[in-house]
């Protein structure tokens, strides 16, 4: 039975890994800026389509009013991010002959972001926070080793108090993306 359970496993083994797959993602080091913060992130591939994202960096902190999210332009919190993209249409761009490299292409994701440091700042109005996001997007190169990433959602705001209102709002995320 051993031997059974063991030749299943090798034989689904080697067909699951042993075909040479064009269009698998690559694991990359490399730094993201935006219009309000700068992080290092790393990707690593989960499947030949999912994709794992971790970073972490420095961003301006949020201002929380009771129908809106604003930045604040004179705090800075600290802050990491965890997400998972799938690309939907890894083979279609390779079968048209568009670049696929540097894990570029159209992908559906979830994100969790949290920003560190005090509760509520009643000078600048700002609270450390979380925000989870669904979202779609797309990865787009531009040189060598430059990424241009827009993607557009939906999110759920919590601050880490309460000190505001939480509840969901339209996320638009823009970043240049630079592979180490």
């Amino acid at each position: 039975m051993k031997k059974i359970f063991l030749s299943l496993f090798l034989t689904i083994t080697f067909c699951i890994y042993g075909q040479e797959n064009e269009h698998k993602l690559e694991k990359q080091l490399g730094i993201d800026f935006t219009l309000v913060s700068a992080s290092v992130f790393y990707e690593h591939p989960l499947t030949n389509t999912i994709l794992g994202e971790a970073s972490v960096g420095i961003s301006n902190a949020f201002t929380k009013e009771p129908t809106a999210i604003g930045i604040s332009f004179s705090t800075y919190r600290p802050f990491s991010r965890v997400s998972l993209k799938w690309y939907f249409n890894r083979k279609e761009r390779l079968e048209k002959g568009k670049d696929i490299s540097l894990n570029t292409g159209s992908f559906i994701g979830i994100q969790n972001k949290t920003t560190y440091g005090y509760g509520k700042d009643e000078i600048f109005n700002t609270a450390a926070y979380l925000i989870n996001e669904v979202y779609w997007g797309q990865h787009t190169r531009l040189s060598n080793n430059l990424l241009f990433h827009y993607h557009l959602g939906v999110g759920y705001f919590v601050t880490k108090n309460n000190s505001y209102n939480d509840g969901f709002f339209p996320t638009v995320g823009v970043k240049f993306k630079y592979i180490f």
